[in-house]
C-alpha cells in the first residue's frame, strides 16, 4: 500500500483533519447510530463518520487499522454518516457528523444513488455510482485509488467488497438511513440502508485539529 500525501486542495476535507481513536468506544459496546450519537455528544467527542473510516485505509497506524478490522469482523461498525433518500427519485443527501453537537454536520447532495444489493465495489465505480461513493467518503480520489484504499482497509479484494442501498419502495417508506461497515467472514460490506435506530454495532471517537474550522463555537 503506497503512502498518500495530503494536498493543500484537500487539506480541509473532513477525512483529512482527524485522528481516529485507536480503540472502540465504551469498551466495545454495541449501540445503534442513534445511541452512539447521544453517547458521543454527552462525552463531548466527535464520532467517526464514513470519510474517517476511508481515511484510515490511507494513513491510520497499524494499531488503529488492526483494531478497526477486529471491529469489522463479525460485527457492524456504526458511523456518524447518514443518508437521506428522496422519495420518488434515486437521489439524496449524505450527512457526515449527523446529529453531532460537537462538530458541524457536513451535508452534500447526490444526484444519483443507485439501488445496490451486494454490488461489487469495482462494478459500482465503473457505472453510475462514482458520485455516490466519492460523496460517501468525502474524497475526489479516482476509482482505482478508492478500490486500493478500501482493499487495504478491509483486506478484501474488490470483488468481495459489496455495497448496499435500499430500493425505491423502501426509500419511500423510510427516508433516513445510517451508514455502517462489516466483514461477514467472506465479504466486506458498506451498507447505506440501515435505520437510524435499527441494528447495533461498535463505534469510536476521533480528535479534530483545532485549525479545521469544523468545531462548533
Amino acid at each position: 500500500m503506497k503512502l498518500y500525501r495530503i494536498s493543500d486542495e484537500n487539506a480541509r476535507t473532513l477525512s483529512q483533519i482527524v485522528i481516529i481513536d485507536p480503540r472502540s468506544a465504551d469498551n466495545r459496546a454495541s449501540k445503534t447510530q442513534e445511541q452512539w450519537i447521544e453517547y458521543f455528544n454527552k462525552l463531548g467527542k466527535p464520532m467517526i463518520s464514513a470519510p474517517n473510516i476511508y481515511q484510515a485505509g490511507k494513513s491510520a497506524s497499524n494499531e488503529t487499522l488492526n483494531s478497526l478490522r477486529k471491529d469489522f469482523d463479525g460485527s457492524w461498525v456504526v458511523s456518524g454518516t447518514s443518508i437521506k433518500y428522496y422519495k420518488n427519485y434515486l437521489s439524496g443527501r449524505i450527512i457526515h457528523n449527523y446529529g453531532s453537537s460537537i462538530v458541524k454536520p457536513i451535508e452534500k447532495n447526490v444526484s444519483l444513488i443507485p439501488v445496490y444489493s451486494s454490488a461489487p465495489l469495482k462494478e459500482v465505480l465503473t457505472s453510475k455510482g462514482i458520485e455516490y461513493v466519492q460523496t460517501l467518503f468525502d474524497t475526489n480520489d479516482d476509482p482505482n485509488t478508492i478500490i486500493e484504499v478500501i482493499e487495504h482497509l478491509s483486506k478484501r479484494k474488490s470483488d468481495d467488497i459489496r455495497l448496499w442501498t435500499p430500493d425505491q419502495d423502501s426509500r419511500n417508506i423510510y427516508t433516513d438511513r445510517a451508514v455502517r461497515f462489516v466483514d461477514d467472514g467472506d465479504r466486506f460490506h458498506v451498507d447505506g440502508s440501515d435505520h437510524f435506530g435499527g441494528n447495533s454495532g461498535h463505534s469510536r471517537g476521533m480528535s479534530i485539529s483545532p485549525r479545521s474550522g469544523r468545531v462548533k463555537k
